[in-house]
This record gives structure tokens, C-alpha cells and sequence, in this order.
């Protein structure tokens, strides 16, 4: 766990580079709505402040290889991700909103929740000390279900983890998506060839 400028914070990287929060430690229940957030000048600006110290301390670079600047960090509309966790409320693990990283995102990224997700399976971290739960992980491979709220509901992540010498390794990350039908409907179909009904009849 960090500390930064007072606040208690984890800087994780797992499919993308997060700074992770206590929503009570920034004057937050966890339960507003984005719309709330967003609308909240003095959070916001204490949100970007910490998001910047996040990622200098992380060492984020630009593509040319070299270090972000503080204002580059301040200015960017794409990394470090930042998000304020807080205990669950539905029956889930944790929960969280999340930041992409100037707006409050009006559920929660994949990417992020893979990344939040891992954070949960490392002793230590602001998400772990979080849990409704925290699974026991050993030295062999394991999967380790995680539910996070969010503003939209809940995503259902897989995190595939192990213990080596007493450090976390992160094998694989995975979620869950629901698929729904959005349109069905039928075509008539006139003068088929018999090779094509034929096709159409193994099916």
C-alpha cells in the first residue's frame, strides 16, 4: 500500500495501470451516482491531484519511452485509470466507481475491473482490506471469482492466481458479459437451388 499525500492508495497494473482508493478517505460512501461525483469541483480536483502522484509514483511513460510530467499526468484523457472503492452493499465483494481518469465512468470498464479484481487477491492493498471476503489463495494455480458493484450492476470477473515465495502472480483475468438477442426475425426464400436446401437442411 502507498501513501499518497496522506491517503492511503495501491498503484496496480493489470491490463491497465490504476490508482486505487478508500471512497471514505476522500469524504465518499461509495454510493453516489457518477452524475454526483462529477458534479463535486472539490473531489474532483482532489481526485486529479492524487491520480497525478499515482502515477509519478508508478513511473508512467509516454510512448516515446521517457517519464510522464505531472502536467502530462494532469492533462491526460487516458492513463493511470483511478477509482474509489468501498465495502459491497449487494451481495457482491466490493464496490466501486471508477474514473476514466477525468469523468466518472457510468459503470466500470473491463479492463479496469480485471485490474481492480487482481488488486482484491493482494494482502495489503486499500481493495483487499475491502473485501465482503477474502478468498485464501495458495501456491497452485487457482481461479478466484470476484463480483464488483458498480453503477450499472455488477461485474463478475475471473482472476487466475497463484502465491510463489510469498508474492501474487497474476496468471489470467476474465469476466463475465451477458449476450441478448436484439433482433430475430425470418426471410422467405424463393427459387433456392436443391444444393442450397440441401445446405440449408443439415443444419
Amino acid at each position: 500500500m502507498d501513501l499518497l499525500d496522506g491517503i492511503a492508495a495501491t498503484c496496480i497494473d493489470v491490463a491497465v495501470p490504476m490508482v486505487i482508493l478508500r471512497a471514505a478517505d476522500l469524504g465518499q460512501t461509495g454510493e453516489e451516482t457518477p452524475a454526483q461525483l462529477d458534479a463535486d469541483p472539490q473531489f474532483k480536483a482532489r481526485l486529479l491531484e492524487l491520480m497525478v502522484l499515482g502515477g509519478l509514483r508508478m513511473g508512467l511513460r509516454k510512448r516515446d519511452g521517457s517519464l510522464m510530467s505531472a502536467d502530462e499526468l494532469r492533462r491526460s484523457e487516458t492513463i493511470p485509470k483511478i477509482c474509489i472503492v468501498s465495502p459491497a452493499r449487494e451481495g457482491g465483494d466490493i464496490a466501486t466507481r471508477y474514473f476514466t481518469p477525468q469523468n466518472a465512468h457510468p459503470s466500470l470498464a473491463v479492463s479496469g475491473g480485471c485490474c481492480l479484481a487482481a488488486a482484491c487477491l493482494a494482502e495489503g492493498t486499500v481493495a483487499h482490506s475491502l473485501l465482503a471476503r477474502a478468498p485464501v489463495l495458495g501456491e497452485e494455480p487457482g481461479e478466484y471469482p470476484l463480483a464488483i458493484e458498480n453503477p450499472a450492476g455488477v461485474l463478475e470477473t475471473l482472476i487466475n492466481a497463484r502465491l510463489a515465495g510469498g508474492e501474487l502472480l497474476i496468471d489470467g483475468a476474465a469476466y463475465r458479459r451477458s449476450a441478448q438477442i436484439l433482433l430475430q426475425g425470418s426471410s422467405p426464400l424463393y427459387n433456392a437451388s436443391a444444393e442450397l436446401i440441401a445446405a440449408l437442411g443439415a443444419l
